[in-house]
């Protein structure tokens, strides 16, 4: 008896044992999750020096990457300090997204949580810049196209202090953003491009963006191109020239 009473005891020993091993590896493998969302990656475009005088954070579209904005470099002058954010959803090989969202669904259904959640990140990306780069707050300003560019306008909504200016290619309305949105958006401005024949999000949505936010009595300046669901060169060069007067 006195033998299987000890036999119970290392058994259950072992069994303790075991059961705090994997407990701590399964801790571990969450924690190392929740580390690898506090942070974005992004790509220095252009700037980097102490000669910055303004933060221009840029974020591409569904199932895409920093990549789209490699073209537009020559645009921008030497001391504005150019960055290229990264999706933090994977999708496929080197394309991203903000979040998900049902584009079959008239209207669009997103996925609002994971839209704010990546609206939080880079507010901690840009405060992270702003500090490091030495950026003054009426200095930064943020753009995005397609999908990034309704994260642009969620977070320069529901957080106008963080931006001097929001530039908003073929993009639209977040869902919901009245819920979020500050109170006082009062000449905001907001850059507005859209082109007349995009498929990807009809021109009637931007028409709708442009009527909300100046009944919110946001400054807005829109223009228009026959184009589709891109970024003309002239789009950018629209939108840079555009950035410099409201510096």
């Amino acid at each position: 008896m006195k033998s299987n009473k000890n036999y119970l005891n290392l058994n259950t020993f072992l069994n303790f044992g075991i059961l705090t091993l994997v407990t701590f590896l399964s801790l571990s493998f969450i924690t190392c999750d929740i580390e690898s969302e506090t942070d974005l990656t992004y790509t220095i475009l252009k700037g980097d020096n102490q000669q910055n005088k303004q933060l221009l954070i840029l974020l591409h579209g569904m199932n895409s990457n920093t990549e789209i904005w490699n073209d537009f470099t020559k645009s921008v002058d030497n001391k504005t300090l150019m960055v290229a954010v990264e999706a933090p959803i994977k999708t496929e090989i080197n394309s991203y997204r903000w979040y998900d969202i049902d584009v079959s669904k008239k209207p669009f259904k997103s996925d609002v949580n994971q839209m704010v959640k990546s609206t939080n990140r880079i507010k901690d990306l840009i405060v992270k810049l702003k500090i490091q780069h030495k950026i003054e707050t009426g200095n930064i300003i943020i753009a995005g196209f397609s999908q990034g560019a309704i994260l642009s306008l969620n977070l320069g909504l529901s957080h106008p202090e963080l931006v001097s200016g929001i530039g908003i290619f073929s993009g639209m309305l977040p869902e919901k953003i009245e819920e979020r949105m500050s109170k006082d958006i009062k000449d905001l401005p907001v850059f507005l491009t859209h082109g007349s024949e995009d498929k990807g999000i009809d021109f009637s949505l931007a028409e709708k963006t442009n009527s909300f936010l100046k009944n919110k009595s946001a400054n807005v300046k829109m223009t228009v191109e026959k184009s589709g669901h891109t970024i003309s060169d002239k789009q950018f060069q629209d939108f840079i020239n555009w950035s410099k007067t409201i510096e």
